[in-house]
């Protein structure tokens, strides 16, 4: 299928303004996402993460003592982090948009998101495990749990670097004219593709700069997933204000060939 062919669809009369609506909340869904992902972990007591330094019983005892909103943080991730997927379905529109021939790319940037979300869902689902009945738990079982969730949040980054790259790839392949997103979008996906191996280092480095409380491993993935989500919410907004101006063209140029 082309481009040619997804654009005489998408640009006839009417065939996409129903759905600008539906597009538009799928982008700010990844606002959203972060919105509510920041203030539950500090919620579930887990912003920053608890350092791979404590003991059991310290674990043990900041989840008997704050269990309550543990459980109410972990729920509050949950949702948040549904919300990754609804965000990546936005993008991956615009990947179709951007693909010709056979849409892979495209099928890829929904098979991905869909997997990362599993994984990344895993974090709060073992904080809740932890948090169910901690009194009657072994510390070291509550231990194991934590270690467990903050691996799930940080180390299984592979898809998410796969993810990345191939958005990176698919921007910088994009044949359109002009561009749907302009190339350093591409070049800002591939970055962040990279910054994503830094979380491997977490499950062999419990202090430091490349644990999973660290500045590089930690932060500095947190801080560079905050811009690179901020910068395609902006970058997808005014593409679809794009678009929409182009169905408003096509649209008030109809009645002038129905008279023909």
């Amino acid at each position: 299928m082309s481009n040619a062919y997804v654009d005489d669809q998408t640009f006839a009369p009417g065939a996409f303004a129903g759905n600008t609506r539906a597009l538009r909340w799928l982008i700010w869904s990844g606002m959203v996402c972060l919105a509510i992902l920041g203030p539950a972990m500090l919620l579930a007591r887990v912003l920053p993460l608890p350092a791979a330094t404590l003991s059991a019983e310290q674990i043990a005892h900041r989840w008997v003592e704050h269990k309550n909103s543990i459980r109410l943080g972990c729920v509050l991730m949950m949702l948040g982090i549904s919300l990754w997927a609804t965000y990546c379905a936005a993008i991956s529109y615009w990947i179709r948009r951007m693909e010709q021939g056979v849409p892979i790319l495209t099928y890829l940037s929904l098979i991905l998101p869909g997997t990362g979300t599993v994984l990344f869902l895993l974090a709060p689902f073992l904080w809740s495990v932890a948090a169910f009945r901690p009194e009657t738990m072994s510390p070291d079982v509550i231990l194991a749990l934590n270690d467990a969730a903050c691996l799930a949040f940080i180390w299984l980054v592979g898809p998410f670097i796969i993810q990345f790259a191939l958005y990176g790839i698919a921007i910088l392949q994009d044949k359109s004219a002009p561009n749907i997103f302009p190339r350093w979008v591409g070049y800002l996906n591939i970055f962040f593709s990279i910054e994503c191996f830094c979380g491997l280092t977490t499950a062999s480095v419990k202090s430091g700069p490349l644990s999973w409380t660290g500045v590089i491993s930690f932060w500095n993935v947190m801080a560079v997933f905050a811009i690179w989500l901020v910068t395609m919410t902006v970058t997808m907004l005014r593409a679809l204000r794009s678009l929409e101006a182009r169905q408003r063209t096509v649209s008030e140029s109809e009645p002038v060939l129905a008279l023909r």
